[in-house]
């Protein structure tokens, strides 16, 4: 078992507070999984490029994954792209979406050492691109002597009808848990 998180309250913004201050934190979940979903439509729905609703979404992930660790959230699941994204999108958003992926670890690994934050990852990774293998892999590494919120991230999962069913079934076989430890 992994030790708890250290609260940083102080570190929220002040609407970040507000919002902390109704909660009751004895009551507060120990794990959060995240379906990411809808990136594309919130950049259509704004005349925007798709590919501009996945960058928003990367900013997303920091700022939820930052405010997990000031809270003293111990897990956090972030289901990223699924195996059917990964063959139903055009090869150019997947490629994208690679890119962005190895972008954004890159640019944040700073930040998740600054928020005590482990990176894990889920799902068929090692069908992901060499390249983006290797910078997880270096991600990974440099921040797993971390011990505030581990950041799991599901990449090529088998979409959301098997999470789902998995979660419904008490079958987390590929999750990690603090009960179970790393299962990846």
């Amino acid at each position: 078992m992994y030790p708890s998180p250290t609260l940083r309250i102080d570190e929220l913004t002040a609407e970040e507070r507000a919002v902390y201050a109704t909660l009751k934190p004895e009551r507060l979940p120990e794990h959060v999984a995240i379906i990411m979903d809808g990136n594309g439509r919130w950049a259509g729905h704004r005349s925007l490029k798709r590919f501009l609703g996945h960058q928003q979404g990367a900013k997303s992930v920091q700022l939820v994954t930052e405010t997990a660790s000031r809270i003293g959230l111990p897990w956090l699941t972030l289901y990223a792209f699924s195996l059917e994204n990964n063959l139903r999108r055009p090869r150019a958003e997947v490629n994208f979406l690679m890119r962005l992926l190895k972008t954004y670890l890159e640019t944040n690994l700073q930040r998740m050492m600054e928020n005590n934050v482990r990176i894990r990852y889920i799902g068929r990774t090692h069908e992901l691109p060499p390249e983006v293998q290797d910078k997880m892999r270096w991600a990974q590494d440099a921040t797993a002597g971390n011990t505030g919120t581990t950041l799991t991230l599901a990449l090529n999962y088998g979409g959301r009808s098997e999470m789902v069913d998995a979660f419904r079934s008490g079958d987390r076989n590929e999750a990690e848990t603090p009960e179970r430890g790393p299962h990846l």
